[in-house]
């Protein structure tokens, strides 16, 4: 709603608000064949709203360093996050941020620092963005190409993630899982997993 209101003046808000969700399942269904999310979203983007498109791009960017910082008020800090990431650091473990590839760069720096594990402070070997990913959670690639460019093995790592869907599909490729249920209801049991619980849950888990 935020960004559909920012960009008012450039596309009208039910024109943008459809193709917007377009560009957004197509980087949803991205199979690599069309570059990267940032690529694909462009393309079906730009096809529904026209427009000029340097000028479009520039006030996207002007939205995540600017209005898009004020949406932190809408989100809640869990304190564990911080304990499990310094216990990481400490320990020499490599972290990802694996995130959904829909956003680009600066928004996923300003949720880390909304979770109190801010990039500046913990040295992350990834962060996974719209412009670097050419394919999105549960696909293949998407956890491939994290691995080729670490040179890891689907044997060296665990996703630590809280979507059933997009997340613990990680266990298919050999990975190692824990699902961060979130005081969720759903119980799950038919998923499998090498672990579930809170984040508290998971620091104890690593331990």
């Amino acid at each position: 709603a935020a960004l559909s209101t920012w960009m008012k003046p450039l596309i009208e808000p039910v024109l943008f608000m459809r193709a917007l969700a377009a560009g957004i399942s197509a980087m949803w269904n991205n199979d690599g064949s069309l570059g990267n999310n940032a690529n694909v979203f462009n393309r079906i983007f730009f096809d529904q709203v026209g427009g000029n498109q340097r000028q479009i791009l520039d006030a996207f960017d002007s939205f995540y360093s600017t209005e898009f910082l004020n949406l932190q008020r809408y989100t809640g800090c869990d304190p564990a996050a911080r304990q499990v990431m310094e216990w990481v650091r400490a320990n020499g473990i490599r972290v990802v941020i694996a995130t959904q590839p829909v956003f680009p760069l600066p928004a996923n720096l300003a949720r880390l620092r909304w979770a109190d594990v801010p990039a500046d402070e913990f040295e992350y070997e990834l962060i996974t963005s719209y412009d670097l990913m050419r394919a999105s959670k549960p696909h293949r690639m998407y956890f491939e190409d994290i691995l080729t460019s670490l040179h890891l093995t689907p044997q060296d790592c665990c996703m630590v993630g809280d979507s059933l869907e997009t997340d613990i599909p990680a266990r298919t490729y050999g990975f190692s899982t824990f699902w961060v249920h979130r005081n969720r209801n759903a119980p799950a049991q038919h998923v499998e997993t090498d672990g579930r619980g809170s984040l508290e849950d998971l620091l104890i888990w690593l331990q």
